[in-house]
């Protein structure tokens, strides 16, 4: 099956879950909450997602550590056997496509209805036409089931006796949405990415200063947060305002993009290595997760960075894109360059990806508090050969990527 044939598989999957969540029976705000509530917990029970699921459970983040090592006897026979069958009968970016349609639904849904929440609190309508953005998995279109909440705010500017309102909206408009989620078992951001956070909402001249400030100011936190903001992605409101955002970014890429690349490559130093100078695979060492791999932060994380880094590299700021359409352009911009040594080791890392979607997926999560999350490990046992010889091929390849963004970048005078 082509990958146009998967993407169209995966919204067919998910077409009968968006429109019960888009096309809600009840009228009361409360009813519609818990509609979205119960349907969550439906799609998180259907096979594709509960068969690589952990028991559910409520347990105390203090007391999981335990119960994680359990549940992972209870499931991996299980799981194994399932990954096996599903792993060739359904293909990685159809399950992915399936979970980005589902989880758009239901934070359009969820958008929606705080317009209504607020207006009932006093709040009113809101003061100006606004958008409410995506970032990391969520702004590349690459959510998994236990994807937690990465989000933030854009809206237009008004009139300077207006701000103080907007502020006041805004602020209680992310909070309500921050929550909302949480109902519907999507747990806050860590880092708070959030539209509940200041440093993540704001006007589009406020964002247009914060951007600037990131970008000349381009220390190691700086362009850590300006590297996740090129994820950015409308998931409900107006898309022209982040569009603008993007003309934006284009002015601040004209303009100084030579010391942003070293900075931004110099950032990119600081991932977490998948293999040793043996070519092994490094596992984890101490705590719950001790002898286990971790997917997300030792293979998904970097691929996508650097293809995201790629992206800035070459001025393709109009528009957000997920990590296979940076890789492909990656590829599409060394060949026009005639640069043979960094399209191969790009079409290496492209050519794997569908394999770290896979390891990623089967990474699975554990439900706690009403909340889904992920830890990012799998048991390396539990990969299929081809798979592991797909991540170990990827391994390589990013580090060859990496090494020529260095010697390209961090160090030009």
């Amino acid at each position: 099956m082509s990958n146009g044939q998967d993407l169209l598989q995966g919204e067919q999957l998910a077409k009968p879950w968006v429109e019960r969540i888009m096309h809600n029976p009840y009228t009361s705000a409360e009813e519609r909450i818990e509609w979205w509530i119960q349907l969550r917990a439906d799609w998180m029970a259907s096979p594709l997602v509960a068969d690589f699921s952990t028991s559910k459970c409520n347990l105390t983040t203090g007391n999981y550590v335990g119960a994680w090592e359990m549940q992972q006897n209870e499931r991996n026979a299980h799981i194994e056997k399932k990954a096996l069958m599903e792993s060739s009968r359904i293909a990685a970016s159809t399950r992915y496509k399936m979970a980005a349609n589902i989880v758009d639904a239901f934070y359009k849904a969820g958008a929606s209805q705080v317009e209504a929440l607020l207006k009932q609190d006093g709040y009113g309508s809101p003061p100006a036409a606004y958008a409410c953005v995506m970032f990391g998995s969520g702004g590349r279109r690459e959510m998994t089931p236990w994807s937690d909440q990465d989000h933030g705010l854009i809206w237009a500017d008004i009139p300077a006796d207006q701000h103080t309102r907007a502020a006041i909206y805004f602020e209680q408009w992310g909070r309500v949405f921050t929550q909302l989620l949480t109902r519907l078992g999507f747990p806050p951001c860590s880092g708070k990415v959030l539209a509940s956070t200041a440093e993540w909402r704001g006007s589009i001249s406020q964002w247009q200063q914060r951007t600037e400030r990131w970008t000349q100011h381009p220390n190691w936190e700086n362009m850590r947060y300006f590297s996740m903001s090129l994820d950015m992605r409308t998931c409900a409101g107006d898309t022209w305002l982040e569009q603008q955002w993007r003309t934006h970014l284009q002015h601040i890429y004209e303009q100084r993009s030579f010391s942003l690349n070293q900075a931004i490559i110099s950032n990119l130093l600081h991932s977490k290595r998948a293999h040793n100078s043996f070519g092994q695979f490094i596992r984890e060492r101490y705590g719950a997760y001790a002898g286990l791999f971790d997917i997300k932060y030792r293979t998904y994380v970097p691929s996508a960075q650097l293809a995201r880094s790629s992206m800035w590299l070459s001025g393709r700021l109009d528009r957000a894109m997920s990590t296979r359409e940076r890789l492909d352009a990656a590829i599409m911009t060394a060949h026009r360059h005639d640069d043979v040594s960094i399209k191969a080791i790009v079409s290496e890392v492209n050519q794997g990806w569908d394999d770290v979607l896979e390891s990623r997926w089967q990474a699975g999560g554990y439900e706690v508090d009403g909340c889904w999350n992920c830890s990012g490990m799998v048991d390396l046992a539990m990969l299929l050969p081809a798979q592991k010889r797909a991540l170990k091929r990827n391994s390589y390849a990013v580090t060859k990527w990496l090494k020529y963004l260095e010697r390209r970048y961090a160090h030009e005078k």
